[in-house]
């Protein structure tokens, strides 16, 4: 019996250790999007197509985000459409943000709306968003301290407060 649950505890420390690694991968990812967004439409406003911006905002990888991108770009050299390696993009990074890009990204193209005015909406938005989790984080924390608070503290404090007078009455 003990075998197996050391058996068992060892098989899954490993997916419990790469799911910790993938959460705090799809983190890192999800801070770097609304930068990323930003270059790629201030590149866009410089004059160059799509195409192009992506390519020169992953010449030179400043972090996760671009790397990736960059790898998935070195496809087009073989023949491949930008449209499919958005595709596997949006299959790869599985970010909420992310892939809301992607799908503004190719409605854009179809449509033919100004990529770098859509593309500094989308990142104002996702701040936002980050913003208001943020708030509602801050809002539950009240809730979650009370707790510690009844139960370690204010018996610390009563008994440094009503010790004394509790010590003079037995005497």
């Amino acid at each position: 019996m003990k075998i197996f649950l050391l058996c068992l505890l060892f098989s899954l420390i490993p997916k419990l250790r790469a799911k910790i690694k993938q959460e705090r991968r799809e983190q890192i990812l999800a801070q770097q999007v609304p930068d990323f967004l930003d270059l790629l439409a201030l590149t866009l406003q410089s004059g160059q197509n799509l195409q192009q911006a992506l390519l020169s905002l992953t010449q030179n990888p400043q972090n996760i985000l671009e790397k990736i991108i960059q790898t998935e770009l070195i496809q087009l050299k073989f023949g491949v459409s930008l449209d499919e390696i958005l595709q596997n993009l949006r299959f790869q990074i599985n970010i909420e943000s992310f892939q809301q890009f992607l799908i503004t990204l190719q409605r854009s193209r179809r449509l033919g709306i100004s990529l770098a005015q859509t593309l500094s909406v989308q990142s104002d938005l996702i701040r936002q968003r980050r913003r208001q989790t943020a708030e509602e984080l801050a809002r539950t924390a009240a809730v979650k301290i009370s707790l510690p608070l009844v139960l370690f503290i204010f018996p610390a404090l009563l008994i440094l407060y009503l010790g004394p007078g509790i010590l003079l009455l037995l005497r």
